[in-house]
């Protein structure tokens, strides 16, 4: 990893905090990290431009901000806010001075980090005005306009980012006269209008770079085993999912890895130490395997290292078993499925277009295999009811009675930037905040009323909606799921 000797570099990437906001949305909680999330795509980006002669490095804030405590009411949580506020700006200074970068990468993946982040750009523009502030990420990538117009942030990287990035620096370090033709972009001209530019091809599986884990700089008193660690093995999602921003991000569309440079990936961690990986693919795919391209599992195999991943209950269905035996034996461990409702009419409105019999079935079938089952679960979407989302209750307590799933990971919907559902007109926002939008955890808020849009009345409340993804954590505690 990265040494503590100041330097010089091109690009500093750096994760703003999301353990922060889900801090402010849950007063009264202590939060304290098991891990700190390693930003795949910074460190992609970061690896790209590493191989293109730019140095690189590539900071997780959370990282460095861990003075967690109880927020009992609302005059110790602004104290508190306050506290952490100032010493965020603390070492985002010491981190500035230390790498002293050219250009500052913020990657901007989740909406929860919106309002931490936008503190971030005024602080960096204020102190550092001669630095260009380029954000990238899914949320970035769908709210570009609005952060363009309420920040002095430079440019937004749109969507697959490393070729677009790279063009962009090129361009900035020369007169800059054209950086606004590089394709891929939401950038400010002289004039600080706002243009996007057009619209910038995707790396090709050979182009997708291999991962440098070295260019993650991990503050004392942390090490490796303190973060945790993905692998992709494809970027894409095929599926259409109505809640999510992966359609929009990727066009529905898959690319498989080179599966030497997944080797290779894996082959570094586990030299570093690592013995739980994440294969953090939006969904996890057998179609993978079509080319015989298993060797990689060797690596896990042979070294006691174990991972997990996500996908769905029909890519489960379609998959042979003589291939999930393959990888259970190999170390994968846990499956997050994404199961989200009750009833096959909720399902087919969110696009999932699975039945609750298919997630039955492979359940079952992990099961069976000794595979541990995590299943996500959404309440409060806009197409459902109080009375589809009971259903969800009967079925959550159904699969944890017949031992068909281990644990349960409740979720009040969002309305999140690029997902198809974000303007759906029967959610009624009842908080804008963006700091309030944590969407999983015991004590989160839901944020929104569902109306009839032929008379405009509230037909799911928001309190009602709390009620039943409370009755869900009564059945996560009841069954220690």
């Amino acid at each position: 990893m990265i040494d503590n000797k100041n330097c010089s570099l091109d690009i500093l990437f750096i994760l703003p905090p999301i353990i922060y906001n889900s801090a402010l949305s849950i007063s009264g909680a202590e939060v304290v990290p098991n891990s700190f999330t390693v930003p795949t795509g910074a460190l992609s980006a970061a690896s790209y431009l590493e191989k293109k002669g730019k140095s690189t490095a590539v900071i997780a804030m959370d990282s460095f901000l861990v003075d967690w405590g109880i927020r009992e009411n609302e005059e110790t949580l602004i104290k508190w806010e306050n506290q952490y506020i100032g010493n965020l700006y603390r070492t985002l200074d010491r981190i500035v001075r230390r790498f002293d970068p050219s250009f500052i990468g913020l990657s901007l993946q989740y909406t929860i980090q919106e309002p931490i982040t936008l503190k971030i750009i005024e602080y960096l523009k204020t102190r550092y005005p001669e630095k260009p502030v380029i954000l990238g990420g899914n949320h970035a990538t769908f709210s570009a306009k609005a952060l363009l117009q309420q920040t002095q942030a430079d440019a937004v990287v749109l969507r697959e980012g490393e070729k677009a990035l790279y063009s962009l620096l090129i361009e900035l370090e020369g007169n800059g006269a054209t950086a606004c033709s590089v394709p891929g972009l939401a950038i400010k001209n002289e004039k600080r209008d706002i243009l996007f530019t057009q619209e910038n091809g995707s790396l090709t599986p050979s182009e997708i770079p291999v991962i440098d884990w070295n260019l993650l700089y991990i503050p004392e008193p942390y090490s490796v085993p303190d973060f945790e660690f993905y692998v992709m093995a494809s970027r894409g999602c095929p599926h259409h999912c109505t809640f999510c921003t992966s359609p929009s991000m990727w066009d529905s569309k898959v690319r498989f890895r080179n599966p030497d440079h997944i080797k290779r990936e894996i082959n570094e961690l586990i030299q570093k130490g690592v013995r739980v990986i994440g294969i953090g693919d939006d969904t996890f795919l057998p179609d993978f395997f079509k080319n015989g391209s298993r060797t990689w599992l060797q690596k896990f195999e042979k070294t006691g290292t174990v991972f997990f991943c996500e996908t769905r209950a029909d890519v489960i269905n379609r998959t042979s078993t003589d291939l999930l035996r393959q990888l259970h034996k190999a170390g994968l461990r846990v499956i997050y499925l994404g199961v989200e409702a009750g009833t096959e009419e909720l399902l087919k409105s969110m696009k999932k277009n699975i039945s609750p019999e298919q997630i039955h079935e492979a359940c079952k079938r992990l099961k069976k295999l000794g595979i541990r089952v995590s299943s996500f679960w959404i309440f409060g979407h806009p197409a459902t009811t109080e009375s589809k989302d009971r259903k969800a209750l009967d079925f959550i307590e159904d699969l944890l009675k017949k031992g068909l799933v281990d644990e349960i990971l409740p979720h009040i919907y969002k309305p999140l930037p690029g997902t198809p559902d974000a303007k759906d007109p029967r959610v009624q926002l009842i908080e804008n905040d963006f700091s309030m939008w944590s969407h999983t955890g015991k004590n989160i808020l839901a944020c929104h009323n569902i109306i009839n849009t032929e008379n405009g009345k509230i037909v799911y409340s928001a309190e009602q909606i709390k009620r039943i993804f409370d009755e869900s954590y009564a059945l996560k505690e009841k069954y220690n799921a």
